[in-house]
């Protein structure tokens, strides 16, 4: 798939003869790409090429006809290899002639066009070839920029490499130094060799399960000399791979020795970078207050009257600090006038107080009384309540009674008839 905004970075060299072909492609290539220089002939393209190098212009690719005048193609692109041997070349030609296939292919040519040019074809082609030529570019940087950090590491670190299984083929002299061993001693052996005993199993288990899984293990390590001491080592070992970055081929560690004058010199180097650190935050402070002086000391004038306004600062203050004090001794004096009121307030509160406590004190006798004296007549009325239901069951009686009187008389009349 096309990537618009990628082809719109690329500068080419465009070298053809023909007017009408070249006008045409010209055109497409100026709406695709970032800048296209043209070329007439071979030794037109070879002379733009070798002025642009040698200002140090880079191309991303070039696009030539073989059959030209002057110089044709081939030739052209011979010289060119001379000066760069690996930008990206693509060749078209109006004929399928084999026998610049075995030159092509010398020269390391990306792509070979028949005309009439496929355009679709041609511009992916010159997307696939600078893509391929642009991550070889970033490949090698990155590995100059790794070689070099190694090679300040060798000099500070101890470093050593091995393969897959452990076998050390390289270690740098301060390897040896620090071990005691020499390098053909080294070289060939197993890791192990360096290994002391006090150090657990599991461990290494770790060490080596994260190798494996590609990823860097990080640790303290106590490793043993030839002689029999031993040292601490604080190490970085990490897998190593291939050029195009897909498989690990082996491993390096890097390490950095531990003793009590490295720590020593590592913490007496961090206070001396704190307190340079401290030092410049204090002196950017004192600077600061310094130019907030010198601002208001301008706009003051003269040191004198700054003095002198002062003075009648002071002046002024201490009348009104005297006034003050005059205001202070009366605000005492109201407040103990207060105070002297409101004692004679209190006796007055606590009098009525006493006296509420009497009257209580009564009110409560009389709340007894009143009690015993409802509790009596509850009494009374109870002992009413009964004599009320027992005449109201005489009175009953006396109804019954008279009825029976009624009905004896009403007998005797009968039998008196």
């Amino acid at each position: 798939m096309l990537d618009k905004n990628f082809l719109n970075k690329i500068t080419i060299l465009y070298v053809e003869d023909e007017e009408q072909i070249r006008t045409k492609m010209l055109f497409i290539f100026n709406k695709l790409f970032k800048k296209v220089i043209v070329a007439v002939n071979g030794q037109d393209g070879f002379d733009k090429f070798r002025l642009f190098h040698q200002k140090g212009v880079e191309f991303d690719v070039i696009i030539s006809d073989i059959n030209m005048p002057d110089m044709d193609g081939i030739e052209m692109l011979k010289n060119i290899r001379t000066l760069d041997k690996e930008i990206p070349i693509i060749l078209t030609t109006a004929h399928s002639d084999a026998r610049y296939f075995l030159d092509a292919i010398k020269l390391q040519v990306h792509h070979y066009a028949i005309k009439p040019i496929d355009m679709r074809e041609l511009t992916a082609s010159i997307q696939d070839a600078t893509l391929k030529h642009l991550n070889n570019r970033i490949i090698k940087t990155t590995q100059l920029e790794n070689q070099r950090y190694l090679d300040i590491i060798n000099q500070v670190a101890i470093v050593s490499k091995t393969d897959l299984n452990g076998n050390i083929t390289f270690v740098n002299d301060i390897f040896c130094e620090v071990s005691g061993y020499e390098k053909d001693e080294l070289i060939g052996s197993n890791q192990r060799i360096v290994r002391h005993s006090d150090m657990p199993t599991i461990l290494f288990d770790d060490l080596w399960n994260t190798l494996r899984a590609e990823k860097v293990w990080k640790g303290k390590i106590k490793n043993k000399k030839k002689c029999g001491d031993f040292y601490f080592v604080n190490s970085h070992i990490f897998p190593v791979f291939d050029k195009i970055g897909e498989e690990v081929i082996e491993y390096m560690a890097v390490r950095f020795l531990i003793t009590e004058e490295e720590k020593e010199k590592r913490n007496f180097k961090q206070k001396v970078i704190k307190n340079i650190k401290d030092g410049k935050v204090s002196q950017q402070d004192l600077k600061k207050k310094i130019k907030e002086l010198e601002f208001q000391l301008s706009l003051s004038g003269d040191i004198k009257i700054v003095f002198e306004t002062l003075e009648s600062e002071k002046r002024r203050s201490s009348k009104l600090l005297v006034q003050v004090k005059h205001y202070e001794e009366l605000i005492k004096q109201k407040v103990e006038d207060e105070k002297e009121h409101r004692k004679e307030d209190w006796h007055k509160i606590d009098s009525l107080n006493q006296e509420n406590k009497e009257l209580l004190s009564k009110v409560n006798g009389s709340s007894s009384v009143i009690a015993k004296f409802k509790e009596e007549i509850i009494e009374q009325s109870n002992i009413i309540n009964n004599i009320n239901k027992e005449n109201k069951e005489y009175q009953k009686r006396i109804l019954e009674l008279e009825d029976v009187i009624k009905f004896r008389e009403t007998e005797i009349e009968v039998l008196k008839k």
